[in-house]
């Protein structure tokens, strides 16, 4: 019988291993979960670190079960967020079943099983995206339709969202009338903070592209793939803790990775202003 392979990529910058530590004992649990203790599934872990000094290789691995199958690179320079993901899966010999993409400030529980085993199960699925709420249970608009030059503007000045035409648009652009805590939703951008790729889909479309650095590169993927025919979704089953920084709200570096990156998404798909 063939035991599943649940491969979970972290890409981490500068990160400590405080940072971290939700995401592992996420894994921790996860891993002694029935399905993973009866051979039916197993769990690895790769590791793409663009830029730690604190020696976070084998803190990780004294952190973690010896369960999960940890698979850690160093670079000298930092490649970016998609870059470094697309690393994680080409170390892999064999593809696994999923390929979870992961940021570093993400914590769930084992409900996540029921994400995993609904696209085991649904084989139309080429990507997914369980709910997604920050610490105190608010639930992040996480789908959304594709980037418009107006949306991404809106985005960086929230306080034009006063205004009833702009807060109208951003509502219609984020599924804001969407029941996000129960609804699936048919999607053609999903956050980056958690998304579950079926391996075909994301060979297809050769992975993130790898020209964005930072910022837009999970909107180019959801809709790569989306335009292959796949099925991306937000399927509510399960959900996850995203400890969420807008850091691109905050910071000046932030803010000119996201403009270079909308301008580099936009020649690609054509500039769309609303």
């Amino acid at each position: 019988m063939h035991s599943a392979t649940i491969a979970l990529s972290l890409v981490i910058y500068k990160q400590g291993i405080d940072d971290i530590a939700p995401l592992l004992d996420s894994l921790n649990n996860l891993v002694a979960h029935p399905l993973f203790t009866s051979g039916d599934w197993n769990c690895r872990l790769l590791v793409y670190d663009n830029g730690s000094s604190l020696r976070i290789q084998n803190k990780i691995l004294h952190r973690i079960s010896p369960e999960i199958d940890y698979r850690y690179t160093k670079s000298n320079i930092n490649i970016g967020f998609g870059a470094g993901h697309n690393r994680n899966y080409k170390l892999m010999a064999v593809a696994p079943d999923l390929f979870v993409i992961t940021n570093p400030d993400i914590e769930f529980s084992t409900s996540i099983i029921a994400f995993f085993q609904e696209f085991l199960s649904n084989h139309s699925l080429a990507l997914a995206a369980p709910l997604i709420v920050d610490q105190q249970g608010t639930i992040q608009l996480s789908c959304k339709k594709n980037p418009t030059i107006l949306s991404l503007f809106l985005g960086r000045f929230s306080c034009l969202q006063q205004i009833s035409y702009f807060r109208s648009y951003m509502r219609q652009n984020r599924n804001e009338d969407k029941l996000y805590a129960s609804q699936s939703i048919q999607s053609t951008y999903l956050s980056g903070c958690f998304l579950c790729a079926r391996p075909s889909y994301y060979e297809l479309v050769d992975g993130f592209d790898e020209r964005y650095f930072l910022h837009m590169e999970d909107a180019d993927l959801c809709r790569s793939i989306a335009q292959e025919q796949g099925l991306v979704m937000h399927l509510p089953i399960a959900e996850v803790c995203h400890r969420w920084a807008r850091g691109s709200h905050k910071s000046l570096f932030q803010t000119l990775h996201l403009t270079k990156s909308a301008l580099k998404y936009f020649l690609k798909w054509g500039f769309q202003f609303f």
